[in-house]
């Protein structure tokens, strides 16, 4: 509780009255109450060997030791990280094609009879690859393999529908630069859905204490296997 300061001299009855001012508080007196700001995150001990263990400060047991200890909490940054990854890959998708099918109108410039079937096998291009991508994020065990066979197709059934609407001929420059730049966008799409989400350096070299690192590493290296059900061990943060 915090309480104002009193003046401790008694005051004779036979002086006037005098009116004591409470005294300024000072933050910096101990055993004062200091006002703590609640929605000021609270920066926890555990955050900062965190960072610090991204950052690659420690090394040898120690680094193996920390990853245990904070095995769950770094795979909850791994999650979060992938799951960026993927929404990226989405966004990029939802940008990048609409963009090359636009550079494909501008290039063949279709009459105005044609435009609207012409913008409308765009769009059922760009659904159907949308569609195809959510549906592989959504599920847990989806196959890039499949995703990318399907989304080649689809673009291949494009290409042959505006070869068809615009009457062109299959070696058309701006049909064969359409196809190269979706192929080069489906290898970026499947990189991004394939690269591992690194939290974390590449896990140092032993530093002295051989013994105690190569029984630690074992354990960690159970614990990162697939559906590991190992529980970590508690070790100390440092050694």
């Amino acid at each position: 509780m915090n309480i104002s300061g009193v003046s401790g001299g008694f005051i004779p009855a036979a002086q006037p009255a005098q009116t004591t001012k409470s005294p300024e508080p000072d933050s910096t007196r101990p055993g004062k109450v200091q006002e703590v700001n609640a929605d000021k995150p609270v920066d926890k001990p555990e955050k900062g060997v965190l960072r610090l263990l991204q950052s690659g400060h420690f090394s040898g047991v120690a680094d193996v030791r920390l990853r245990i200890n904070f095995s769950e909490e770094l795979a909850q940054l791994e999650s979060g990280a992938q799951a960026e990854n993927l929404e990226n890959a989405r966004n990029e998708l939802g940008t990048q094609l609409p963009t090359s099918i636009a550079t494909l109108e501008e290039s063949l410039a279709p009459s105005e009879a044609q435009a609207t079937e012409f913008s409308q096998l765009g769009e059922s291009l760009v659904n159907s690859t949308g569609e195809a991508l959510d549906a592989f994020l959504a599920d847990e065990a989806g196959d890039i393999a499949a995703l990318s066979t399907s989304l080649q197709s689809a673009a291949d059934a494009y290409i042959a529908d505006i070869q068809s609407l615009l009457e062109l001929d299959a070696a058309e420059p701006s049909l064969a630069a359409f196809a190269e730049s979706f192929s080069a966008l489906l290898d970026n799409l499947q990189s991004n859905l394939t690269s591992e989400a690194q939290v974390l350096p590449e896990i140092s070299a032993p530093n002295g204490n051989g013994a105690a690192y190569e029984k630690f590493l074992a354990i960690l290296e159970q614990i990162n296997e697939p559906d590991s059900t190992t529980t970590p061990e508690t070790t100390d943060l440092f050694v």
